[in-house]
Parts: C-alpha cells; structure tokens; sequence
C-alpha cells in the first residue's frame, strides 16, 4: 500500500512538472524526464510524428550527447517504434531484441532489453510517442504501463497548452512585425516593400533564404530579392520555371511547402531544407512567388507560418500597388517637362548637331591633306554616333509604357529596373526598325537576353560603365553588351547563365560569344537570323 501511494504522489509531481512548463521544447524534453523518473527507466525517448507518419523529432534522455553522435542519425520510426505508430496502443516488452518487429540496433548502440511504450494524444489525434527502455527489476510492470498512460494523458494536455502559447506568441511577434512593415511600407519614404518584405519574412521564419521571384515570361522567371545566404549570387538571377517548386506555384496559384532535404527551386540554386513558396501578385498585378527556405535539416514549416507568410505577401501587394500610384503621379507630373525636353533634343540639339556634321563634310571635301580628312570624318562618325544615344534618350522619354508589345519600350524597362544596381545607368543604343521587323517570339528572347546580360554585369563583372546595343544589320538582329569590368574569369563555377544565353541563340540558328575585351572588360555578342523560324 505505501509502495502504491509512492508511486501515485510520484505520478503527481511528474505531472506538476510536466504542466509547469509553457514552451513546446521544454514540455516535451519534461515529460521524456519525468516518464524515465516515473518508471525508473534507465533510457527514454519521445518521438514526434511527422505528417509523412514517420518520427520528425526524437527527444531522448540518458545517453551523453556523445553516444548520441556516435550512434548518428536518430531514428525514423522503423521495427518496434514503428509498430506503436502504426497501431498507438501500449507496447511492453520483456526482451525487445526477440520481438518479431524488431530490426535491431545501429552500431555503437547500448544495450536495450525491457521496453515500454505509449502513445500521446492531443485533441484525440495521436501527437507522438514515449518509449522507455532498460527497467532496473529487468522487466516493466502491467503498473508501469498504467502510470505511463496516465502520464501521457497530462502530456497531451500540457503539449496543447504549448501550442496555444507558442502560437499566441508566434502571431504577436508576426503581428508587431506587419505593423511595423505597413508604416514603413505605406508612407511616402519608402520605395523598398519588396526588399522590406523578404527582411521581415527572414527574421520571423529563421529562414536561412528568402527570395521574391517574379515571371518574366511563360517558361522564365527573375529573383526580383533575394536576402540572407547567397543574396548576392541570387539577386538578378534569371531562371527557367520548369522543374521548380516556384514553376509549381506559378502553374498552380497555390501555396506549397516540402519538408524533404534538399529541394531546388531552380537550376542554379542551391540545395534547401524545408521550404514553403506563397503566390503573390506585384504592381498591376503581375504574377509573383516568395520562397522562404530553411537550412538542410531544420525544423518544417507549419501550416500557420504558411499562412502569415502569405498574409504579409498581401500587404506587401498592397504597398506595390500604392507605391505604383505614387510613381503613375509623378509621371503625369513629369510627362511635359520630359516632352519639353525630348522636343528641345529633337528640334534644336539633334538639327545642331546634325548641321555640324555636314558643315565638317564640307570642309574636308576642300582639304587636300589626307590625314586632316580622315580626322574631320572621324569626327562626323563620333557625331552620327551622338545623334544615335540622343535619339535613344528621346524614346526612353517619350511614351513610355505606352506600347506593351514594343521591344524597344521593354528593353527600356529592363535597363531601368537594372540601373539601380550600376553607379553609372547603361548606356543603351537602338538600331533599324526593330519593333516592325522582330518576330514576337523571338522578341520574348531578345528581352530576355539583354536583362539576363545586364544582370551578370552587374553581379560579377566589377564594372565602372557598360553598354547595350541591340539592332538589325544584315537581316542579323544583333546584342551587344560591353563593359569594363574584369573580363572572362578562366574557369567559371557557374554556367547556368550563359548556358541559357547559348540555348537562345541556338534555337534560332543564331551564335552566342562571351570574349574579353582589349584593355579590359566583356563583350557579350548574341545574334540571330531573322529570316530563321524556331527549331527545337
């Protein structure tokens, strides 16, 4: 009688210790504690079931973190474990080794005979399991399964109370943040939500990378931000969408989380742990993902942080959409200044300097020395070539926006999404009737090319100036991209870029060369018939 009221007063104070405990970690490392000080087991362990029905955490007490690593990887739930998940009633075993489930220990395991498990249930839906092994008499007790299960039952309700708690606090640290994001973001100061968004996400989710990715056409997609690990690397980058769990999310408008080790969102990105990718909708409504990745082998990610994520995303919409209103207002605020300057280039500068050139002609067609007349015409290319930028200017002045099919109107607008990532904005030439001649089709390529081009000046090349040319010579529709950066590096790590520069000119029937530059620098040329259909 005073060893059955032992062991209940026991029971109560594994149980006051149990519940006193709010954070989950705690909670559950308590209750593997005091089941093992219940029982007088030497080893316990709770294993967490994870939404795949395999153990996603093992919590377990009596082994040195030592023995632990020379174990190596904790179980998943196979052989005995397994078998309480599959069927969660007690197990009680004399000698697990001789049980017909059982497939043994890995190597440098200690020695296991006795062992005893139970079930715990949270809201009637099994949450995991505890499992005690090594009982000091040599065998567990019919009693020892009946205070464990009443122990699990306290366990249940502890575990609920630190879910409740966890995720009270969860909700206010994401609250506090949305707040503190949609001041920033919906004042007048800021012109960054995307960037503000993806800082944001990075803190509250222990991501180790966040990225915001838009589509730029039916198969390719632009990391718009991309923060923590790898930023640098990543920001810019221009991927295909096929293969990808941000294709996956494009395609379907769903969120979608993986929980596996390594998980790619793109070709030239590196491997992930746990990751959950949100839908979300830019300026006018462009189609856009953000990609929240942890590292290889932390924790997954909940349906709740899922859904806060996406819940930021909305505000994150909302700002663009603000934030495209205040700039469409400085347009209409700029549009006749910027007429009045393009018309002042056309009809005074653009005639000035046109009527030199030919005044120059003149003057050289009366001079006999030949070294003064190849200097004069020297000259008259050098103005020919200023008429060129200048009448590239008035078009990024005039009506932008105005043609969505224009090739010239989306180059222009991926120079100028570029720029802010140059000290000096590109230079940008246009040649013949571009927009008349190129096949739309081949126009989708084109565009992407030129950001794709731009983009790696930007991120590897170190460049002070560079420059885009893109025209129709010799029925050829020619990119040229130079800069005076640190050229071609010898052996690259990286070819996913280039190879799909290469890819593009190919299926066309066109060339691809990246050569360095006398003195310095990259020239980036890419042409393609245009007489030539598509043939892959």
């Amino acid at each position: 009688m005073a060893d059955i009221e032992a062991r209940l007063r026991s029971l109560l104070a594994a149980n006051a210790a149990v519940v006193s405990q709010l954070e989950l970690s705690a909670v559950l490392r308590r209750i593997v504690e005091s089941a093992v000080e219940l029982v007088g087991a030497r080893y316990g362990a709770l294993g967490v079931i994870g939404p795949d029905g395999m153990l996603e955490e093992f919590i377990h007490v009596g082994l040195s973190t030592e023995a632990a690593d020379a174990i190596g990887p904790p179980p998943r739930g196979r052989g005995v474990l397994g078998a309480l998940i599959h069927d969660p009633h007690p197990i009680r075993l004399e000698h697990i080794g001789r049980d017909p489930r059982s497939v043994g220990f890995p190597r440098n395991h200690p020695r296991m005979d006795s062992f005893v498990g139970v079930p715990i249930r949270v809201r009637g839906e099994v949450f995991g399991n505890l499992y005690l092994t090594e009982h000091p008499d040599g065998a567990f007790t019919e009693e020892d399964t009946e205070l464990l299960e009443a122990l699990a039952a306290t366990a249940g309700i502890a575990i609920d109370n630190a879910r409740l708690y966890e995720d009270s606090v969860r909700r206010e640290r994401w609250a506090a943040a949305a707040a503190e994001m949609s001041a920033a973001m919906f004042s007048d100061e800021t012109g960054r939500p995307l960037q503000l968004l993806a800082d944001k996400i990075l803190q509250l989710t222990d991501a180790a990378t966040v990225l915001v990715i838009s589509s730029i056409s039916e198969t390719m997609m632009c990391v718009d931000v991309a923060r923590g690990q790898h930023a640098d690397d990543l920001t810019g980058a221009v991927l295909p969408m096929a293969g990808s769990l941000a294709g996956r999310v494009f395609d379907s408008w769903q969120p979608l989380q993986v929980s596996g080790d390594t998980v790619e969102l793109g070709d030239e990105l590196m491997a992930w742990g746990p990751t959950a990718v949100v839908p979300m909708l830019g300026a006018a409504g462009a189609p856009m993902v953000l990609a929240v990745g942890r590292p290889v082998g932390a924790a997954r990610f909940t349906e709740k942080d899922v859904d806060l994520a996406a819940d930021l995303a909305a505000q994150a919409t909302i700002a663009l959409e603000l934030a495209r209103g205040r700039s469409d207002r400085q347009a209409l605020a700029l549009m006749d200044e910027r007429g009045r300057i393009a018309r002042d280039l056309h009809d005074h500068v653009i005639q000035r300097l046109f009527g030199a050139g030919l005044s120059i002609q003149a003057v050289a067609g009366r001079i006999a020395d030949p070294s003064a007349k190849g200097e004069l015409a020297a000259q008259v290319d050098a103005l020919d070539a200023a008429i060129a930028e200048i009448r590239t200017v008035i078009f990024a002045l005039r009506e932008r926006h105005v043609a969505a099919g224009s090739v010239r109107h989306r180059i222009v607008d991926a120079i100028s999404e570029l720029s802010p990532s140059f000290a000096e904005a590109p230079r940008l030439v246009f040649q013949g009737p571009l927009d008349l001649r190129t096949p739309a089709d081949v126009a989708d390529d084109v565009v992407a090319v030129v950001r794709e081009g731009v983009s790696n000046v930007a991120r590897h090349a170190q460049a002070r100036e560079a420059s885009v040319s893109v025209g129709i010579t010799d029925e050829m529709l020619i990119v040229e991209i130079l800069d005076d950066g640190v050229g071609v590096p010898e052996a690259p790590t990286r070819r996913s870029g280039v190879g799909n520069l290469e890819h593009r000119a190919a299926r066309w029937n066109g060339e691809f060369v990246l050569t360095g530059r006398d003195g310095g620098g990259t020239r980036l040329r890419w042409a393609v018939p245009l007489a030539q259909g598509e043939t892959t």
